[in-house]
């Protein structure tokens, strides 16, 4: 028997339905997150769409000009207001816990609540997971059974029933401010925006949060806002300052390259969670949402001579 390849492509492929979707000053746009495509515009009810996060059908969105976050049916876009009990305007930070509750930081707390009804969660009184000291939060991110918040020089941490559990201080290490948070494999990301040049920081001892290492501080970085890493495991960065989307290694912090151009104001992104395409018949997938190679295998017999 003789096996032979009669064809073989290699080809860069993204996974069906992946996407990133960033709030923009009016706007939450949605893109191919290996590509960079553009998918699509959700508009919502005011300006200023702040935090967001995504489950696997919808995309919710913290919102600084209107007092209730919003929704967005990733499928079809359909829009609705999440009209919680509680008003929550000057919303900022957004993300689903690991209890499925969705939780949103507004002027100085977070508000815990069903995604689906719009009901704050009885954890807490009034539906407030917790009120913080006259500092507005700027963004939250779980880490395990664990809420990171940030609070521009400050920052608290907070277990599910609502009690902070640490904190950091700006005092030392020197924040300007502390705007975007991402948790990967263990350790606390963040943007900073320090006088002498914007930084991402990494925090890799989660028990003394006032140390930390400087991912990076590459010279793209210009009033970096949120942050988020990908699938792919790069760290992507809304850079208000220059209008863009950036793509750091995420394990180095090198510079990879500008992803998206052309947005007005990006604040804050996330990716929607997907599953892999399922491949072709005749042809294999390798590394998930990377590198598509495609083989057909004939086998040809042949009579013995």
């Amino acid at each position: 028997m003789r096996t032979r390849i009669l064809a073989a492509t290699i080809v860069f492929a993204a996974c069906a339905n992946a996407s990133l979707v960033v709030t923009d000053n009016f706007f939450i746009k949605r893109y191919n997150y290996y590509t960079g495509d553009f998918y699509n515009t959700f508009h919502p009810t005011e300006n200023n769409p702040k935090g967001v996060t995504a489950s696997s059908t919808n995309v919710y969105v913290a919102m600084e000009d209107f007092p209730y976050p919003e929704s967005f049916d990733l499928t079809g876009g359909n829009h609705q207001v999440v009209t919680p009990l509680v008003y929550s305007q000057d919303s900022t930070g957004a993300a689903i816990g690991p209890d499925g509750n969705l939780y949103i930081g507004y002027g100085n707390g977070v508000i815990a609540y069903n995604p689906a009804t719009g009901v704050p969660t009885t954890d807490a009184a009034d539906g407030f997971f917790f009120a913080n000291t006259n500092v507005p939060v700027t963004d939250i991110a779980w880490g395990g059974n664990l809420l990171y918040v940030s609070e521009g020089i400050f920052g608290e941490v907070y277990n599910l029933a609502g009690q902070k559990v640490n904190g950091w201080t700006g005092n030392f290490p020197p924040f300007l401010h502390m705007q975007g948070l991402a948790f990967h494999d263990g350790a606390l990301y963040a943007t900073d925006l320090q006088v002498s040049g914007a930084r991402i920081l990494r925090f890799g001892d989660l028990s003394n949060l006032n140390n930390y290492t400087v991912l990076s501080n590459d010279s793209h970085l210009n009033q970096p806002y949120g942050l988020a890493f990908g699938p792919n495991g790069m760290l992507y960065v809304a850079n208000m300052g220059s209008h863009s989307v950036l793509r750091f290694d995420g394990t180095t912090g090198a510079f990879v390259d500008t992803f998206i151009t052309g947005l007005q104001f990006p604040q804050f992104l996330t990716f929607t969670e997907t599953a892999d395409p399922t491949p072709e018949p005749g042809s294999y997938l390798l590394m998930g949402c990377g590198l598509l190679v495609l083989a057909r295998v004939g086998r040809r017999l042949r009579a013995p001579r």
